[in-house]
């Protein structure tokens, strides 16, 4: 029954009691209920957004169920606030893989220097699944070519869609102009060589991705690399 009412309230999302009665499922005994709320948010919506920030930063910080608490860090880092440094740096030593590399990521959002040198302290540590594939960012740049290699050399399957990711993410911190361009083009001939038929769900997904690394050289004064990227992406529709 509240998990129904939470899809219900979902759906009136801007309206004050809805957005009551969301806040208050988020601190729901069951973590299920949790978890469930977190996905029913809608985050592109600005009054949703703000109206969550408080509840998904004391989950993030406190929850005990380490796929809520992991949840709540990568919705949190959407948010880009320096306040939650702090908060991130000490997640990311958590024993939870999931939770420990969507706060790696969150981190990179706001801080580069400090994501680097906290996966430097990882470096050489077990890493599996999601901080696995958060540290891959960090890759030294020297090994551009065979990662580069290794990620066009992959069919157009499940595979290469599970490694687009990270390479993208380990674009974001190529500091080669050259070698950033070739990796850009990589990702953009998966997507044009992806069959019209399927492309309405892939493009979104990979799109997203271009637009993830040309906001992060936006972020770092990178305009070269950041209008290349562009170059590569969809015209926005006029409003």
């Amino acid at each position: 029954d509240r998990r129904e009412a939470v899809g219900f309230a979902s759906k009136h999302g801007t309206d004050s009691k809805a957005l009551a009665f969301l806040e208050k499922a988020l601190s729901d005994k069951s973590w299920r209920i949790r978890s469930f709320t977190l996905d029913q948010l809608n985050m592109d919506n600005d009054t949703v957004k703000r109206s969550a920030e408080t509840y998904l930063a004391a989950i993030a910080k406190n929850d005990m169920r380490k796929t809520v608490k992991a949840q709540a860090i990568q919705m949190l880092g959407s948010y880009k606030n320096p306040s939650y440094k702090s908060l991130f740096i000490n997640a990311v030593t958590d024993s939870s893989y999931t939770v420990a590399g969507n706060a790696l990521t969150a981190l990179d959002k706001i801080d580069n220097a400090a994501a680097e040198t906290e996966a430097k302290k990882l470096a050489g540590k077990p890493a599996k699944g999601v901080l696995g594939d958060a540290l891959f960012a960090y890759t030294d740049e020297s090994k551009f070519d065979s990662l580069a290699e290794k990620f066009n050399s992959l069919p157009v399957n499940n595979n290469k869609f599970n490694m687009l990711t990270p390479f993208a993410n380990f674009l974001g911190n190529v500091k080669n102009t050259g070698n950033l361009k070739k990796g850009v083009d990589m990702i953009v001939n998966f997507r044009d060589s992806i069959p019209q038929q399927f492309r309405g769900n892939t493009d979104p997904f990979i799109n997203g991705a271009l637009k993830g690394i040309s906001d992060k050289k936006t972020t770092n004064g990178v305009t070269e690399q950041s209008d290349y990227i562009k170059t590569k992406l969809p015209a926005d529709k006029p409003k």
